[in-house]
């Protein structure tokens, strides 16, 4: 489910709640005029009319750093900072419309810069999860599998960036796809014939965290791995020479709801 819609009617209530005891009139205005194009940005969107969706998306985020101006100049920091995730959520929206995966009339580069953008407005509001998400969307801009113009070296400093990132939120799914991603990009693609000892760490290490992409890539070295301390271990074995794992899952036991209890009294 896309939360951001509900978010951002909240952060305009919650803007609207604010400023409603006070004659700051201006910067909730503003606010709202942002909103009327960002709903019309979103409805083009839907509608794959993705140029003018992009050109919407721009005029919201005008009013909106305009709003967050005003906020700064007051030094209202709980208005500003719902602000500056509203404006790097709507520069993510408008990098999405104008990537040509999405929009063969796209281009890259400006979808990168978007992105870019996403991301310091988030790193300003220390929104860690968003800026690790932009990283990871820079990335996508940068992979040669995409764009024939990028550079998987770069690509690959972005997902290590979100690698890091995603530690620092202790988001293991996200850290294990990043890691997954970040030795396809050193490998420049899924050549496992050019596979080191520093690109199987990192598959290991996503192997270990759960990614099931990264489990995949390594059955296709022919090599088996410990499910609990990825080492390297024999074919034929259950226990894990190293960490003395069992490789068979254990059956889940299904448990039986507990009885209802009766109300007291």
């Amino acid at each position: 489910m896309n939360l951001r819609p509900l978010f951002l009617a909240a952060c305009s209530l919650l803007l609207g709640a604010t400023l409603g005891c006070s004659s700051h009139y201006d910067m909730q205005d503003l606010d709202e005029e942002g909103q009327v194009f960002l709903k019309e940005a979103r409805l083009q969107h839907r509608s794959e009319n993705y140029g003018k969706a992009a050109g919407l998306f721009s005029q919201a985020n005008e009013k909106f750093n305009a709003a967050h101006e005003i906020s700064v100049e007051r030094n209202n920091n709980t208005i500003g900072g719902h602000l500056r995730l509203k404006i790097a959520i709507v520069y993510s929206e408008q990098a999405d419309c104008i990537r040509p995966d999405v929009d063969p009339k796209g281009d890259w580069d400006k979808a990168m810069a978007l992105y870019q953008d996403a991301a310091a407005w988030s790193l300003r509001g220390n929104f860690v999860r968003m800026q690790r998400d932009m990283i990871v969307k820079q990335a996508e801009c940068l992979r040669l599998d995409n764009n024939p113009q990028g550079s998987w070296a770069e690509a690959a400093k972005r997902y290590e960036k979100a690698v890091k990132l995603s530690t620092e939120i202790e988001d293991e799914e996200g850290k294990g796809v990043a890691l997954r991603c970040q030795a396809l990009c050193l490998l420049e693609g899924p050549n496992l014939d050019r596979l080191d000892e520093h690109t199987k760490k990192l598959l290991v290490e996503a192997n270990k965290l759960g990614d099931k992409g990264a489990a995949e890539l390594l059955a296709q070295t022919g090599e088996r791995f410990c499910r609990h301390c990825s080492s390297s271990m024999p074919q034929e074995v259950r226990f894990c020479p190293k960490c003395g794992g069992d490789q068979v899952p254990k059956a889940k036991v299904e448990r039986a709801p507990a009885p209802l209890q009766p109300p007291p009294g």
